[in-house]
């Protein structure tokens, strides 16, 4: 029998000094859970200009073998980041997330269980609680309940949390996501409404939490 194999894939942009230990450190409650997978970690710069950030990179480099790293010249977006990486590699199933590994390893967990289940999701993706917006700041959390407010009120989704930055799918959700062409903010808002336009997907929201001590920008 093969080895599954899992490509987890992070756009990076001007991240904190510091940020490769946190994510190390992240990578390593995480990896026990993976022992039986083949792991590719696909990291994209997105334009990234601080003199630190290319050694934190060879850090990462030189302690995760199977890092593969892509370079913009210029800031393109975190859509057009996770594009690119996703883009790069075939795999049979993918995980998207911040540089610093932000949600709990349980939320990674599940919501990457939830496409290798028997009759599982083609696209699991995370849903945060009342609980995420008292740890963000105050005009992030009003900009983001307003965007949910919007979808409920407008849009015919699954469900309204599009924007959590913590998503997995498998080959034909990639296809689906490639196929997207916004760069920033809404690019996770035309993914799910592609996605849930096609009725041969089937598309999970997931309950997911933030790591304690994690501080949004």
């Amino acid at each position: 029998m093969s080895t599954s194999h899992l490509a987890i894939i992070v756009p990076a942009y001007n991240p904190p000094k510091g940020w490769s230990q946190a994510l190390l450190q992240q990578w390593n409650a995480l990896s026990p859970f993976l022992y039986n997978m083949k792991v590719t970690f696909v990291l994209v710069n997105d334009g990234s200009v601080k003199p630190e950030f290319e050694e934190e990179v060879e850090q990462i480099e030189a302690l995760l073998p199977f890092t593969i790293v892509h370079r913009f010249d210029s800031n393109q977006g975190k859509g057009a980041a996770l594009r690119k990486g996703m883009s790069s590699i075939t795999a049979d199933y993918y995980l998207i997330t911040d540089i610093d590994f932000p949600y709990t390893t349980d939320s990674m967990l599940i919501i990457f269980t939830e496409l290798i289940k028997p009759k599982g999701s083609d696209i699991s993706a995370g849903n945060r609680s009342a609980a995420y917006y008292e740890k963000v700041p105050g005009f992030r959390a009003v900009l983001s309940r307003s965007l949910r407010s919007l979808i409920r009120r407008r849009l015919k989704l699954p469900f309204d949390d599009t924007q959590c930055g913590l998503k997995a799918m498998n080959e034909k959700g990639k296809q689906v996501f490639l196929s997207t062409k916004t760069n920033r903010y809404l690019y996770d808002l035309e993914f799910i409404v592609k996605a849930s336009s096609n009725p041969s997907l089937k598309i999970k929201p997931v309950a997911v939490e933030l790591r304690d001590g994690i501080v949004m920008r």
